[in-house]
């Protein structure tokens, strides 16, 4: 069975980085069909809402504004409007590959017994980086990275990362994200 997608991203001030974020979305789409896009701008103070609306203008889907600040906020009010089989959640600065729509497909009917899906995450370097920095990117310990060796299949939590993820809409249910106990910032942004 092929699922309906939603895909939910939240940004707080992502202007910097939405625009390659979206230029990829645009590359993944071309041979996906309909994606619900719910873009959730959160308290922005920068351009991030006219970026979400040049994107949606193209797109079916909606922006959606939440003026608490924190990122449980942002998605669950996303939540409230998402109408996929299967919810993907992408941060503001994580670049999809071309196959990306493609992979969460083929993980949703090749796993039909897991819920949650967290997919790779690798750095995309502006200036070459120190080796060290490297190696601790390449064990998934740093820059929000997964280890790079890590193989298909089922995974410890602790090797998932939160950039790059989707769960099952049957597997989430009605539940919501905590906004008490678990309330990003959005790596640092304000």
């Amino acid at each position: 069975m092929t699922p309906t997608i939603t895909l939910i991203i939240a940004s707080r001030n992502g202007a910097g980085t939405l625009p390659e974020v979206f230029e990829a979305l645009n590359k993944c789409v071309r041979a996906q069909r309909e994606v619900q896009f719910l873009l959730v701008d959160n308290a922005s103070a920068d351009s991030t809402h006219s970026i979400f609306q040049s994107f949606i203008a193209q797109h079916s889907g909606e922006v959606l504004v939440q003026e608490r600040p924190g990122k449980s906020h942002a998605v669950n009010l996303a939540l409230t409007k998402a109408s996929g089989d299967l919810l993907a959640f992408l941060d503001d600065d994580v670049i999809p590959s071309e196959g990306w729509f493609a992979a969460l497909e083929l993980a949703f009917a090749r796993y039909p017994n897991a819920g949650i899906f967290a997919g790779a995450v690798r750095p995309l370097f502006r200036e070459t980086p120190p080796e060290w920095l490297r190696e601790l990117t390449r064990r998934g310990m740093s820059c929000a990275c997964t280890h790079e060796d890590l193989a298909e299949g089922p995974c410890l939590p602790e090797n998932t990362k939160g950039g790059n993820w989707a769960i099952r809409r049957s597997a989430l249910g009605e539940h919501l994200f905590d906004t008490e106990r678990n309330n990003h910032n959005y790596g640092g942004k304000t």
